[in-house]
């Protein structure tokens, strides 16, 4: 985005400061014979009262020349920031908002089209354009706009064939392949067009100054994207040309681990753009039982006891994505569905933003829509088979909800744009990942933010389900962490509170069959604080100590079994130490229904829908995301 120049001193508009800037730079190298010392003195009152006259008139006119240049660079200044601006929302849902692709490039194109006509029509310019001192400025900012008015160009035409060939999606797989090759073709050609985009760096008066910096920040910023998308789109070309086979993972946000836990698999065959997705299958037909697969032996000291090598459930409580789908990999090559090239997570918030683009689907007779399929999912599912003798039944609806929302996105008609931004916030928030055994191919899965990998500054904190409950549904977390610089480290407190809320009504699937259980109603969790590596003297404040610890990738873990009895809330409380200089952290998102609560000193409290980095030194986010998305639903 581009800002407007502002007042270089109080009181003054951008115009009257660039005169008074300019006036000062052609005084000091105006032309003229020199006068002696005393000259001037000696001159008669009259001539040189004529001669500061003279001097006052010669004045107001190149104010006023300069002020009718300002006025005019004003213009295209604005019509500059708003082709910027429409460049600018050439992404995904706002291109839908603008009225189609096509819509939104030609208003970019309009925009610099009209600022290149001012600079080469105005009859203000053109009397300015001989003037000495101001005849530069008239040239370089022609040169700037010619230069934009060629890549308005590129972009309109980009627009509009990418528009063609989505409209003329037939929804097969020939036409998906056909639509990346345009875009392969498209992207090229824009990035070649910014390339040839000149930006000089010769001295502009500020109100045009200031665009045009914005205007090649833009730019730069542009290159970069289109480099990613043209090597994404190279990717997506080779992914869908296939054939691949990828399990698709489908999570459960009512049992939470690091994610939900997989509570239904189904494979996808990917073969000339066509997308063929098999049935989905319970835990008890994938389990394996005499042996289980091999697993790192950091993976084993934390997270072993939970079965991860043995059932799919058990692999996520890391949140170490790209270690988890390699174990779920090593686990489908060896139970019913046969070896696969990699793994793609779904959980139920994703099934109700798929829902969302494509529409409602009918499963035995009931509609499931956007609106409504988490409850029904999460909730009302539990209570309409209850018990664990109807466990094949429930998880029959489930798989077949799953499978009839890929169908639909497979033969219906809807809006890639819609889709593409869908899934990107569920990548950001959690919501859906993927991981490819071939290392390219990942590639496309790190490009669009969806591979899951850690960062050395992350934190987390995970409230692991281990009663085979439902009650995440329910369960809120808060989090209130606080800190206290020292002179060579920094200490720190994290307070971690869950509460277990009554039910107005339950089931016993949903209060949980686990032997954990001790108290009807309690929820039996497995809370994990995940820290930077550089943390030290990690200490249980108010509870005995930690059940499990050890590394996770770039991560610290630390484990305790809490019991949370209904209707009751209890706080668990962690401290440690941070080395002072390491003052940014980054809050992960728990991907839970009811998202978890941060508070850092004093700030907050905000929801954890997307990775939020916080800067101790500061007491402030680098970035804010706390107001785009509301709780993905409201309490039952």
């Amino acid at each position: 985005m581009l800002a407007s120049s502002s007042p270089s001193a109080a009181g003054r508009s951008p115009e009257l400061a660039a005169s008074a800037e300019l006036h000062e730079n052609l005084s000091s190298i105006a032309p003229g014979p020199a006068i002696r010392p005393g000259a001037v003195a000696s001159l008669p009152t009259w001539l040189r009262s004529r001669r500061r006259q003279l001097a006052l008139a010669a004045t107001a006119l190149l104010l006023v020349a300069v002020g009718v240049l300002c006025s005019e660079l004003v213009r295209i200044r604005d019509e500059l920031e708003a082709g910027a601006n429409a460049l600018d929302s050439l992404e995904l849902t706002e291109v839908e908002e603008n009225g189609g692709l096509a819509a939104t490039a030609d208003d970019a194109a309009d925009h610099l089209d009209e600022a290149d006509r001012i600079a080469h029509e105005s009859p203000l310019l053109r009397a300015l354009s001989v003037v000495p001192g101001l005849d530069g400025q008239v040239d370089g900012l022609r040169s700037l706009t010619e230069s934009l008015v060629d890549l308005g160009a590129e972009g309109r035409r980009a627009g509009a064939e990418l528009e063609a060939a989505i409209d003329g999606l037939d929804g097969g797989g020939a036409g998906r392949l056909a639509l990346v090759d345009t875009a392969d073709e498209v992207l090229a050609r824009l990035q070649q067009a910014v390339d040839r985009t000149q930006i000089d760096d010769r001295f502009f008066l500020p109100p045009l100054a200031g665009a045009r910096d914005d205007l090649r920040e833009e730019l730069d910023d542009k290159a970069i994207e289109l480099t990613d998308a043209s090597r994404a789109t190279a990717l997506l070309s080779g992914l869908l040309t296939g054939p691949r086979r990828y399990l698709i993972a489908v999570g459960n946000n009512a049992e939470m681990r690091s994610l939900g836990a997989i509570t239904a698999t189904g494979v996808v065959n990917i073969d000339n753009g066509e997308l063929a997705v098999g049935p989905f299958l319970g835990n008890l037909d994938t389990a394996l039982v005499r042996e289980g697969v091999p697993v790192p032996t950091e993976y084993t000291d934390l997270y072993g006891w939970r079965g991860g090598m043995f059932r799919y459930p058990g692999t996520v409580y890391t949140p170490n994505f790209p270690q988890s789908a390699q174990i779920i990999a090593a686990l489908t090559a060896r139970n019913v569905h046969g070896p696969v090239d990699g793994v793609i997570y779904v959980d139920t918030i994703t099934l109700k933003a798929i829902l969302e683009v494509v529409g409602p689907v009918t499963v035995e007779g009931r509609t499931y829509a956007a609106e409504d399929v988490v409850e029904q999912l999460l909730y009302r599912n539990y209570l309409e088979f209850q018990t664990i003798s109807d466990h094949v039944e429930r998880k029959s609806l489930q798989s077949e909800i799953a499978t009839a929302a890929f169908d639909a996105l497979n033969i219906r008609d809807y809006s890639v744009f819609e889709l593409a931004e869908s899934l990107s916030v569920m990548a950001r928030s959690r919501h859906f990942l993927g991981w490819s055994s071939d290392p390219a191919e990942n590639e496309l899965w790190q490009r669009i933010g969806a591979d899951g990998h850690l960062e050395p500054d992350d934190v987390l904190v995970e409230v692991g389900n281990l009663g085979s409950s439902k009650l995440d549904f329910f369960v809120t977390v808060e989090a209130e962490l606080t800190t206290e610089p020292g002179d060579y480290e920094r200490r720190a407190t994290l307070a971690v509170t869950i509460t277990n809320p009554e039910r107005e009504e339950t089931s016993p699937y949903i209060e949980g069959v686990s032997g954990l259980i001790e108290q009807p109603g309690e929820h039996v969790g497995w809370l994990l604080f995940f820290l930077p590596q550089y943390a030290r003297s990690i200490t249980a404040v108010d509870f005995p100590g930690f059940g499990a610890a050890g590394p996770d990738g770039p991560l610290f873990a630390s484990g305790v079994v809490v019991r949370i009895p209904v209707g009751e809330s209890r706080t668990y409380t962690i401290s440690f130490d941070l080395p002072i200089l390491e003052n940014a952290l980054t809050i992960l998102p728990a991907a839970r229904i009811r998202p978890t609560a941060w508070t850092i000193d004093g700030v907050g409290p905000f929801p954890d829908y997307f990775p939020q980095s916080f800067d101790l030194d500061e007491g402030e986010y680098s970035e804010d995301d706390r107001t785009l998305e509301e709780p993905a639903v409201t309490p039952p």
